[in-house]
């Protein structure tokens, strides 16, 4: 398997130890093999956050930024549980919401999406930040006060705000980024550092199957990297989500009715039940013959929907 090579622009890095990363070229054309190129871009705000008062990059980020750069490597000799030691020992003590921790996650946000969707390290970055979880490094309990006044807290609080923010949609010039990313939040939701949440799976099959898309010069690249983005929350969880499905964990309120509110290409009434399922597999079919995608995004949709099938054969409920 390949070497991952990993760049931090927000830290001015490569993984090449304190090498500085190229000025990235954007692509010569749009075009799906642009998919195979993984190059995190985060907005210049987030990128000066990272620096000083007088814009040096404080050295634990480094740090951080060259175990976990040695840690993703598909042959590294670093176990996930050194890796977790590691990081854990450069962040400050009952501190949950510092700005090491902040930046930390931050970084593991940067590198995952530089990791392609289908590489086994996706899988061993959650299963660290998932070691991590009860350090009162980075869990933050509550007291009676906070609670008093709805905040929010329990392990990696910071890292939570982060994924939801740095949720978005794919750039054209640069779709590997939001697959990659997706592919991530799906295996992170597999871990129990969260209770499950389908938020994700939800938003990611709305934006694949249920917008009303504009014809476009780049849609078909776009509506690609959401059914590619989609998939991931099948092939990786598909059977928690499926779970969820037919045994419902939730208690239904008028912030899920929101959050799980369907597009206008789906008629039905149902918020997450087997017919909203079913729409989405059907959709995963009609993507797998659209001659206007990658045959890669083909290939991964057909997966996805016989995958979805299986869980159906499978299933010891049966749903009407």
């Amino acid at each position: 398997m390949a070497t991952l090579h990993f760049k931090s622009e927000s830290l001015g890095e490569s993984d090449s130890l304190g090498e500085k990363s190229p000025t990235p070229k954007p692509p010569s054309k749009k075009t799906w093999s642009n998919f195979l190129v993984g190059s995190s871009r985060r907005n210049t705000e987030k990128n000066t956050a990272y620096r000083n008062a007088n814009g040096v990059v404080p050295e634990y980020d480094r740090k951080i930024f060259a175990i976990l750069s040695d840690f993703l490597q598909p042959y590294s000799q670093m176990t996930i549980s050194s890796a977790a030691t590691a990081v854990l020992d450069l962040l400050p003590s009952n501190a949950p919401l510092s700005t090491e921790v902040w930046v930390t996650g931050e970084l593991v946000l940067e590198l995952a999406e530089q990791i392609p969707y289908n590489h086994p390290s996706q899988v061993k970055l959650a299963k660290m930040m998932e070691q991590m979880r009860w350090s009162s490094k980075i869990c933050h309990i509550l007291d009676s006060k906070e609670r008093e006044h709805g905040s929010i807290g329990g392990s990696f609080q910071r890292f939570g705000e982060s994924i939801r923010e740095n949720l978005g949609d794919p750039d054209v010039e640069n779709v590997a980024e939001y697959i990659n990313y997706q592919a991530f939040l799906t295996n992170l939701f597999n871990t129990s550092i969260w209770e499950y949440s389908p938020n994700y799976a939800v938003w990611a099959m709305r934006d694949a199957f249920e917008e009303d898309r504009r014809p476009g010069d780049d849609e078909a690249i776009l509506r690609g990297a959401y059914v590619l983005g989609a998939a991931q929350w099948i092939l990786w969880g598909g059977a928690r989500l499926y779970q969820e499905i037919i045994l419902p964990s939730y208690d239904l309120d008028d912030d899920l009715i929101r959050s799980w509110r369907h597009g206008p290409l789906y008629k039905a009434a149902g918020l997450l039940d087997i017919h909203r399922w079913l729409f989405w597999k059907d959709g995963f079919r009609a993507a797998a013959v659209d001659e206007s995608l990658n045959a890669d995004c083909k290939e991964v949709a057909a997966k996805a929907a016989e995958f979805m099938d299986a869980l159906e054969r499978s299933s010891l409920v049966s749903v009407d």
